[in-house]
């Protein structure tokens, strides 16, 4: 139970707050680690915002199979 709230980026108008639940970000990185074929000899690296649902996504998935996560440094 319970959800991930996240504030957009406006890119529609207006910032607005999206609750993502817990059981479809689950769902939605299983799905993913299938499609793609990941385990955890993967490297991913995220040049988008943590924020991003792309970002939280491959969290997601580092979490499951354990995928190495690379986020460069700004700038």
């Amino acid at each position: 139970r319970g959800s991930l709230c996240v504030l957009t980026s406006g890119s529609t108008g207006h910032p607005k707050i999206v609750a993502y639940k817990w059981n479809r970000l689950w769902i939605q990185a299983y799905e993913t680690i299938k499609r793609l074929n990941w385990d955890s000899s993967h490297e991913v690296i995220c040049t988008s915002s943590i924020g991003h649902a792309y970002s939280l996504n491959v969290v997601f998935c580092a979490a499951l199979v354990g995928i190495h996560l690379v986020f460069p440094s700004p700038g």
